[in-house]
């Protein structure tokens, strides 16, 4: 009877220690299917990323700052799918509270790696929003050693905030909802920038369009109007005319791949981030830890499929870092540009 009331009691103590502590359990069947799904999301994330930092960094001597932003972004989604997205499957098939430690390092890895992947991508969008705006100017705006100063300074703060998170209780209230601003005002600000890259790279196509049907114009009425001319002159003029054109035609193209690109890389982001960001914006509304802690391991596993698909349209959309990626012909025939 006393082991029976001893176990009854110790049950009774572990059940209200999880409580205190504020831990939730996941349905059984949703955490297996989950991790399952997260675990290979894992290794194709962190493998794909780590073949991208191998192939930029063996190519240091020629690195732009656009090669600097994707080598960041490719760097904390590797961070995030082998330190932290490991600690969210051993939080979802968990069925009791963990050590204080294991909590500890999982809040720091959960605040750092999700701040600095957010980050990442808002200065990668924020650098394309330049290039496409100001593309003469771009330049003067980014060198590589503002840029590495740019991105230090986004892993410091993450990181300060991770550890305040994760090791100071007193100061855990004051980084949450500092964290949770921060997630939120680089969600929004990141899709408005997406959003304002697809109208220009629109407008730019309207743009050629018109300037293709002047110039058309403009050849078709000095041809009708041609009174004496040589022969020469009339062979150059309507090959110029056609070169124009075809120029036309292939910015043409170029912006039009832009638009479905940032339509693309608009839908994925906001796809894959929205849920968590939403979920943030309700904790620090109402703090109800319950619903918080019930979804947010959910959410977070979802966004390994962004790191994923960060590569191929981040990195393998772009022609300079496809050739480097792959390699091409000619830098294997042309000992010169290495």
């Amino acid at each position: 009877m006393d082991i029976y009331s001893n176990f009854n009691a110790s049950l009774h103590n572990d059940t209200s220690m999880d409580q205190e502590r504020g831990f939730i359990k996941t349905p059984a069947v949703i955490a297996i299917v989950v991790s399952i799904i997260d675990g290979v999301l894992i290794l194709f994330g962190a493998t794909i990323n780590l073949a991208v930092i191998v192939t930029i960094v063996g190519h240091h001597r020629a690195l732009k700052s656009m090669d600097l932003f994707i080598l960041n972004l490719c760097l904390s989604d590797f961070v995030s799918s082998i330190f932290y997205q490991p600690l969210v499957i051993t939080r979802l098939l968990a069925r009791s509270a963990q050590s204080g430690i294991h909590t500890g390092v999982f809040k720091m890895a959960s605040f750092t790696c999700l701040l600095a992947d957010c980050a990442a991508l808002f200065l990668v969008t924020f650098e394309k929003y330049l290039g496409i705006r100001y593309p003469f100017r771009y330049h003067s705006y980014f060198t590589n050693q503002k840029v590495v100063a740019v991105i230090i300074c986004a892993w410091v703060i993450a990181t300060a905030i991770g550890l305040t998170f994760g090791l100071y209780e007193q100061a855990a209230m004051i980084a949450g909802m500092i964290h949770g601003v921060l997630l939120v005002l680089m969600f929004i600000i990141t899709a408005v920038l997406q959003i304002a890259c697809f109208i220009i790279a629109k407008r730019h196509e309207r743009r050629i369009q018109q300037m293709a049907k002047v110039v058309a114009n403009c050849n078709s009425t000095k041809e009708s109007k041609r009174t004496v001319e040589t022969r020469s002159s009339e062979d150059i003029k309507p090959v110029e005319a056609q070169s124009s054109i075809n120029n036309s035609k292939s910015v043409h193209a170029l912006t039009s791949k832009a638009a479905r690109t940032t339509t693309l890389l608009t839908m994925v982001y906001i796809m894959s981030w929205l849920p968590h960001i939403v979920l943030n914006v309700y904790f620090m509304i109402t703090l109800d830890r319950k619903t918080f802690f019930r979804f947010v391991y959910l959410f977070v596993a979802f966004q390994q499929l962004h790191v994923c698909i960060n590569p191929f349209i981040y990195v393998f959309r772009t022609q300079y870092i496809r050739d480097k990626f792959f390699g091409t012909r000619n830098e294997i025939r042309d000992p010169s540009v290495h």
